[in-house]
């Protein structure tokens, strides 16, 4: 026994010494491997449905693995036990194991000494062996695993190298680049040294692929002669690697330096043509000047003649390192953008450098690596790939009566643009551009001319002509009285009218009355089929003082040379009685009540059958006794006895998860407003048209409210009803709704996020794309041959709706596809779903009467009430992070956003006419990052309203 052990000790001491080193064919003999086959090729190279996923594996100054040197074979298998099972967690398919960090192995091998960072001492005997044992537990997962190899970098010049390192034993193999060393491919000696080193590595090991990295170190991407021979040396080291394993995948790696260069291009052309796959180093971010996608697209078209696959190799430290490093992403969900461009640009995959560096974005890459949002927009539409001058006009001559006119449209943005032989300023990125010219009387024409190529556009400017004939033969149909329902106080007169042509004769018939009506015009025989307005006032009176009664339509009959024609009133009549009231009553699904007799500002909504008395003030609106104004085609005129007096008895509070909701028996139908008031937690009920009220409420037991007072109005019929909020509850949202002859308000508490990777799954979310259908929306900077608004919105709706599912989130849209609905229906749609949150996309629009430069950016609005917080947040976080221009933030009272049971905003993300804004809103990445943040922005004020 103690023979045996003198024995031992004396191997490891002269193998320490003279280190195992060798022919291939002899490393073979001294460290047979178990597992000759090489695995099944992974499908990536087969499919593009099934893309790599892959991660680096760093072993250099032992970064990922293994994690100290000298470590066990015990360490190194829980090591590499960790790693597969996080790789498997979160969706990876490959592992990309560095195995020769600095021109040493990571296994045992007969060429290479054994690295510093395997052992306690470079070139040393180890027994253990960390590729092997990463290929077994990957295999075991289904895992493929490369070996990533540095061919050329050695190390730093302040190093320090062991007797058995190649930088000692041949000096003469190494150039010196800056602080470090680097492999002479020119070295007929050093090609031969790696090709055994790498037939030797594919032979010995069950790896799916090499990936040659940093081939390009510094100063060769501008020396034809160095990368002849960095090419040399690939392929025959890639020829070395098939020999001894046919099946086996070979690929390299390099930086944005080559791709940079006339050479670098050549040598990246030949060199993709002899490799399986290329894999560009992406070190810049998708907002960057020198963006990702457009990197990426070059490479993309460097190989597209070849059977290469594109796989990219993004850069994980650069998502947030700290501020004083000059280069970094700031994003954290940097990697989920590129790996999204990677989809659209068609590239097969990506490999994330390094495991280390993954770990703090684990949870948002895994989101998108099974489930990448797949939105429908046609952004190429109207792009100009040919170079030549696409003006937005259809047409190359344009009448207006505008004294300005902004001519829009798209050209080769690295060519200056002239119109009138002026140079053009405002063209953006994409070469869209806009020019703002000033029209005189008559025809006014532009020559606009960018290289050899010329597009012309005459603009026509004239007053505005009348659009009514001299001369008409029939009653003009868009003149009948009355064009909508008309209301007549008992008392008042009734003017029938219509326009006809003079010398006819025309006649209304009303009520079983026929009238003969007069032009208002003295005119002669020559103005005979002149059109004149024809009229006569009437005094109907009602049998019942009483009542308000739908007298009908009027009918009109026009006899005019020896020709006799009749029309029909669009609108009805109704009489009030001099003891009656007007009323009116809500018929649409609600009724918007406005501020002022406009449709810009609301206080509120009422639901469907809302009655309320009313008074006339102009052809839309009525005013509601209750306050505000509300648009006549909401309503229809309560007819018969008027009696929406409701008498109010008893109310009740019934408590649920969500919150609670007040039961005012008896009172459907009643009209109301309801505010809240978040500074001082104070929601306010005012309830109108009430004969009956309560001078307390005090039997009210609620967990919400602290408080509830009432303050009755008896002489007007109205009660007022504040309702306190406990110091420790938040109100979400309200809702009041007529429910079984009741009205029901309802009060919401906040939802709950989940703490896991899908967060938002308590909560309900509308999303609204703005227009559809027959109605486009706004035309942009291409008009027609561009993109209009709805198939924009609707293409941020999807993107968004995406996203929020993958968080967890119950997803409504107002519409998926292009087809319309109702403003007033997507309101109600929330309502009906119960919604958290109603988001709403529109685009902002430019007159072409106005300069397009003055009005550009993105914007956010929301309701004043309860949304604020939430608008205000949403806006600062897309300016920040989407870097585009702040259009502004606005919280008001607009009736789109009046959705009180949700927190509601509307975004829009710019000017579809502006230039600079019109390239931005339709790139597909940035839609997918508007989705992303807002997804963000909703996590973040959630999280806040808990704390």
């Amino acid at each position: 026994m103690k023979h045996f052990v003198l024995i031992l000790i004396l191997f490891l001491t002269v193998h320490s010494i003279f280190p195992l080193q060798g022919v291939a064919e002899n490393s073979r003999n001294e460290f047979p491997s178990e597992d000759q086959a090489v695995s099944t090729p992974p499908e990536f190279f087969e499919s593009d449905q099934s893309p790599m996923r892959g991660i680096i594996v760093r072993s250099l100054y032992n970064q990922d693995y293994p994690n100290n040197s000298g470590d066990t074979t015990a360490d190194l298998h829980g090591q590499a036990k960790k790693i597969v099972e996080f790789a498997k967690e979160y969706h990876y398919n490959t592992l990309f194991f560095e195995v020769s960090p600095r021109a040493d192995a990571m296994y045992r091998s007969g060429f290479l000494p054994a690295s510093r960072y395997m052992c306690l001492s470079e070139g040393n005997f180890s027994f253990t062996d960390p590729l092997k044992i990463m290929i077994e537990k990957a295999k075991k997962e289904k895992l493929d695993v490369f070996a990533l190899i540095s061919p050329f970098y050695a190390g730093e010049v302040t190093d320090s190298y062991s007797k058995r390192s190649p930088v000692t034993q041949h000096p003469d193999w190494f150039i010196t680049q800056g602080d470090s060393l680097y492999f002479d491919p020119s070295n007929p000696s050093v090609q031969n040294y790696w090709v055994n080193a790498v037939k030797e590595l594919a032979d010995k090991y069950q790896i799916s692929g090499i990936l040659f990295s940093q081939i390009d170190f510094p100063g060769t991407s501008e020396n034809p002669h160095d990368l002849k021979h960095i090419e040399q040396m690939i392929v025959r080291c890639a020829e070395a690697a098939k020999q001894a394993s046919p099946e086996l995948y070979v690929g390299v790696s390099a930086s944005h330096a080559l791709i940079d260069s006339p050479s670098g291009q050549q040598f990246l052309s030949s060199v993709a043509e002899q490799m399986d796959y290329i894999v560009p180093v992406m070190d810049v971010s998708v907002s960057s000047p020198d963006n990702y996608q457009s990197y990426l697209s070059r490479w993309k078209d460097l190989s597209k003649h070849s059977k290469t696959v594109l796989v990219t190799q993004n850069i994980a430290k650069k998502v947030q390192a700290p501020l004083t490093e000059p280069l970094i992403f700031g994003d954290k969900r940097e990697l989920n953008y590129q790996i999204f461009a990677n989809k659209l640009t068609g590239s097969r995959g990506f490999i994330l450098d390094s495991y280390r560096d993954t770990l703090p974005y684990a949870s948002f890459i895994s989101q998108e690596l099974n489930s990448i949002p797949d939105f429908k927009i046609n952004n190429q539409k109207g792009t100009n790939r040919s170079g030549k001058i696409v003006l937005a006009a259809s047409d190359p001559l344009i009448f207006t009566a505008f004294r300005n006119y902004c001519i829009t449209g798209q050209c080769d943005p690295n060519l200056p643009l002239f119109i009138n032989e002026q140079p053009v300023q405002n063209i953006s990125k994409d070469g869209y551009f806009s020019v703002y010219v000033p029209l005189e009387r008559g025809a006014n024409s532009f020559q606009f001319r960018q290289g050899d190529e010329y597009e012309k556009l005459m603009i026509y400017m004239s007053r505005k002509i009348s659009s009514a004939p001299y001369a008409i033969d029939d009653i003009l149909p868009q003149s009948v009285f009355p064009p909508k329902d008309e209301i007549l106080f008992e008392g008042s007169g009734l003017k029938l009218s219509c326009i006809a042509p003079y010398g006819g004769t025309v006649t209304a018939h009303f009520q079983g009355n026929t009238y003969l009506l007069s032009p208002e015009k003295e005119l002669t025989e020559k103005d005979v089929g002149r059109p004149v307005k024809y009229s006569i006032e009437i005094h109907p009176e009602s049998s019942d003082h009483a009542l308000t009664k739908n007298l009908g339509k009027v009918s009109y009959t026009l006899s005019y040379q020896d020709f006799t024609s009749k029309y029909r009133s669009s609108g009805e009549v109704y009489l009030v009685g001099s003891s009656s009231r007007l009323a009116v009553r809500v018929d649409n699904s609600f009724g918007h009540v406005y501020h002022t007799p406009s449709k810009y500002t609301a206080i509120g909504n009422l639901p469907a059958g809302a009655s309320d008395f009313a008074s006339l003030t102009n052809n839309n609106f009525f005013r509601l006794q209750s306050g505000g104004y509300i648009h006549r085609s909401d309503v229809s005129i309560v007819e018969g006895f008027v009696d929406i007096e409701k008498s109010m008895e008893t109310v009740a509070i019934q408590t649920n998860e969500r919150g609670e909701n007040l039961i005012f028996f008896g009172l459907e139908g009643v009209p109301y407003h309801v505010s809240f008031a978040k500074e001082s937690g104070v929601l306010t009920l005012k309830i109108y048209n009430l004969s009956n009220m309560p001078k307390t409420l005090s039997h009210l037991s609620s967990r919400l409210f602290k408080e509830i007072s009432v303050e009755p109005d008896e002489a007007n019929g109205a009660l007022t009803i504040k309702f306190r909020l406990n110091p420790s509850e938040i109100l979400w949202g309200y809702h009041v709704s007529y429910q079984n002859g009741n009205m029901v308000l309802e009060c919401r508490t906040p939802p709950k996020l989940e703490s896991s990777e899908k967060p938002l799954s308590n909560l309900c979310i509308v999303i609204d794309p703005g227009h559809g259908g027959a109605d486009t929306g706004a035309l942009g900077v291409l008009g027609k041959k561009g993109l209009p608004e709805k198939d924009i919105t609707l293409a941020y709706a999807q993107a968004l709706r995406h996203r929020l599912e993958l968080l967890g989130a119950e997803v409504h849209m107002t519409r998926a596809d292009d087809t319309i609905m109702a403003q007033e229906d997507r309101v109600l749609y929330s309502d009906f779903k119960e919604a958290d949150f109603f988001l709403a996309f529109h685009l902002n629009s430019t007159e072409l009467k106005d300069d397009v430069r003055e009005d550009s950016g993105l914007q956010v609005f929301s309701n004043y009430e309860l949304s604020r917080d939430f608008g205000y947040l949403l806006y600062h976080k897309l300016v920040r992070r989407l870097r585009v221009t702040p259009g502004g933030f606005s919280s008001n009272d607009l009736s789109i956003v009046q959705v009180p049971l949700a927190r509601s905003a509307i975004i829009l993300p710019g000017n579809i006419a502006s230039p600079e804004d019109y390239g931005r809103i339709i790139d597909p990445i940035e839609i997918y990052k508007t989705s992303c943040l807002i997804s963000d922005s909703i996590i973040q004020y959630l999280s806040e309203v808990e704390k």
